[in-house]
């Protein structure tokens, strides 16, 4: 259908050079006032545009974010629940920023943006959903949310899977960082601790972990064999949820259990994105 619509034009690099490349290329051609980004894989609910759009009639909004929803993997269990919960608390964390001032990121599957703020997007960029809503809070505009905006996606079936694309996502932390590092200094733009608390605290929590572990080893008393004690249980839970997402679906299942696997696959993830960003094995482009 889209080939007959002269509205639409579609835009071919002569060869792979990652999602930022495209983003750029298309902006530059856009002639509109506001650009609105989507992913190649999720669906939008009827009125996501329109709901988008609504909120550019007031000027000092820049971007626009929606929201991105889950549907459960069909053969998801335990985990899919898990990784779920935790996109829940990221989106609640979403609408608290907008409320008090700006998020911070959005979702590249839904946004929108005044292309007058844009700007150029750096080759080999990872999170254009993260470098655009912060370019346009440095330069004075509002990150509105709209959870009327809704992309459906389906969510990983498994905590590998969503290891890998944390990993990328939070390689891009690191890299948005190293490309502007006036994001670390807190006079240069008014949602700093926003910034510091929502996106670089996270990078730092393993190995925190680890420093909690260690100081209870080798610290003696009542309260530390006691702290080692409830973080030795805590592992075990997470080795016992590994291992039943490993056997059959229809086996037993520890709730409990594989949460905490997923949340130390995922705090695994920040430190392996930290080490292939600054080993140079981080991809910007899209693997199968």
């Amino acid at each position: 259908i889209a080939e007959h619509d002269y509205r639409v034009r579609l835009l071919r690099l002569t060869q792979r050079m990652g999602k930022a490349a495209g983003v750029d290329r298309g902006v530059s051609v856009a002639t509109g006032e506001v650009v609105v980004f989507a992913d190649a894989r999720q669906e939008f609910e009827p009125g996501t545009v329109a709901a988008l759009l609504s909120h550019f009639a007031d000027p000092k909004v820049g971007v626009v974010a929606g929201e991105l929803r889950f549907r459960r993997h069909k053969r998801g269990g335990y985990v899919t629940k898990s990784l779920g919960f935790y996109w829940r608390y990221e989106t609640w964390i979403r609408q608290s920023e907008a409320t008090y001032d700006s998020v911070i990121g959005c979702s590249g599957a839904v946004y929108a943006a005044r292309r007058a703020l844009i700007g150029p997007v750096p080759p080999g960029l990872i999170l254009d959903d993260m470098w655009i809503p912060l370019h346009a809070i440095m330069a004075g505009s509002r990150v509105t949310y709209e959870p009327r905006a809704v992309a459906w996606d389906i969510v990983q079936e498994s905590a590998n899977g969503e290891f890998q694309r944390k990993v990328r996502t939070l390689a891009g932390n690191f890299q948005l960082v190293v490309l502007v590092p006036a994001l670390l200094l807190p006079w240069r733009h008014r949602l700093w601790w926003s910034f510091v608390s929502h996106k670089l605290f996270r990078l730092f929590v393993p190995y925190a972990l680890v420093g909690l572990l260690i100081s209870s080893l080798l610290e003696e008393g009542f309260i530390y064999r006691g702290a080692l004690f409830a973080q030795l249980m805590f592992y075990g839970l997470g080795i016992v949820g590994f291992i039943t997402t490993k056997g059959d679906k229809h086996g037993w299942k520890c709730r409990v259990c594989t949460f905490v696997h997923v949340f130390v696959v995922l705090n695994a993830a920040a430190v392996a994105g930290a080490i292939a960003y600054f080993t140079g094995r981080y991809r910007h482009l899209w693997v199968r």
